[in-house]
């Protein structure tokens, strides 16, 4: 599975005028929910284009019950060096922000370009610019940073993105910290001002409202989903309100994380790498290419032979990183499969060795896809 150092995000103030200072060197580009300013070459602008938009409407669609709508379009720099970076407004060990005051958000990807550090940070920081303008800033901050982290998770599929994923590595720090009662008390956590979070940030407490806001959203079957969905609608209220006795409230949450097997996401990794191999199939399929097996798709793939539209296009790191995947999974003993399925267009099948089920599905607006599906078997009654 994919590993990351971790990173310590701040969330600091700078000046709007240093923020908003716009290197002659940048070039913009408007797309539907931001104003992207960078220096990256134009294939790492059209990523950031791609990612960005798909990152808005996850915010929007998973937000919808306690947000507003994007009315105007998000400023956001990225630049190739960090010395830039800093130059513009950037705090020093940072590798990106949003700045409230300027409503800027800003990140730097390195001489190579962005890799999914750089993504997870974008994904951390634009979440605090989406909050700050679209849900408003009354959010509790234990729920700003936690569902800030808990988008920086999320995978990027090419055509969205899959949310929930909690890494191993991770996973096993929550677990240690747990066992060795260095959270705080969770009633304490979620009576932090902003001003208190900033006086005590550190990776554990990061760790702390991640697994927090994962537990209410996915814990039984997302039984206090609903809960979670109240308090933010109306953040002045009482978390006993809406999730109950809050000394409760963390014996479940602590229950929880310290019953997880060491993979507990596994199926929700598959499910982004089926997404993202059934993004490309269907871009090939478009151009009329065809393949008689999954091997050779892969093979094809690897080769970087598959066909796309220019207005269809996909990074190809993402490819890249989804065989990786696919290979891992091969290894362990999961099955792919690619399936005609006339009059439909071929699928891809995936069956891990517990016995999960996937299969990826696309539709075709005549030589452009349309929209990429899971589905999942339904149970006999």
């Amino acid at each position: 599975m994919i590993r990351r150092t971790a990173i310590v995000l701040l969330l600091v103030a700078v000046t709007a005028a240093a923020a908003q200072t716009k290197p002659a060197e940048l070039r913009t580009y408007e797309t539907r929910y931001y104003v992207i300013h960078t220096d990256l070459g134009r294939d790492g602008a059209r990523e950031a284009e791609l990612r960005l938009t798909r990152m808005a409407q996850e915010y929007r669609r998973r937000t919808t019950d306690f947000s507003g709508e994007i009315r105007k379009k998000f400023p956001f720099y990225l630049f190739r060096n960090e010395a830039d970076y800093h130059a513009a407004g950037g705090t020093p060990n940072t590798a990106g922000e949003y700045n409230p005051n300027a409503q800027t958000l800003m990140a730097f990807a390195g001489d190579d370009g962005p890799n999914l550090a750089t993504w997870y940070t974008v994904q951390h920081e634009g979440f605090h610019q989406f909050a700050d303008q679209v849900i408003g800033k009354q959010l509790p901050i234990w729920a700003n940073e936690g569902l800030a982290e808990y988008f920086g998770e999320a995978l990027f599929t090419g055509d969205g993105f899959v949310a929930g994923v909690v890494p191993p590595w991770r996973l096993k720090r929550v677990q240690a910290t747990i066992e060795a009662e260095k959270f705080a008390p969770l009633g304490e956590v979620v009576s932090l001002s902003h001003k208190q979070w900033n006086a005590r940030i550190s990776t554990t407490n990061y760790d702390q409202v991640w697994s927090l806001v994962h537990f209410l959203v996915h814990a039984d079957d997302g039984a206090r989903r609903d809960g979670l969905v109240a308090l933010l609608k109306d953040p002045n209220s009482a978390v006993e309100q809406h999730l109950g006795n809050v000394d409760d409230l963390e014996t479940k949450w602590r229950t929880y994380w310290s019953q997880l097997p060491e993979d507990p996401t596994a199926d929700v990794y598959a499910e982004a790498t089926l997404r993202t191999l059934t993004s490309f199939l269907a871009r090939a399929t478009a151009r009329r290419q065809q393949f008689a097996s999954f091997d050779e798709f892969v093979a094809a793939a690897e080769k970087g032979q598959l066909k796309m539209a220019e207005s269809d296009w996909l990074p190809p790191s993402l490819l890249s990183d989804a065989l990786k995947r696919t290979a891992g999974f091969r290894k362990e003993g999961d099955r792919f499969s690619l399936e005609l399925d006339a009059p439909r267009p071929p699928k891809i099948s995936y069956r891990s060795k517990g016995g999960t089920e996937l299969a990826g599905r696309f539709t075709l607006k005549g030589s452009r896809m349309g929209d990429v599906s899971i589905e999942r078997p339904v149970a006999s009654p």
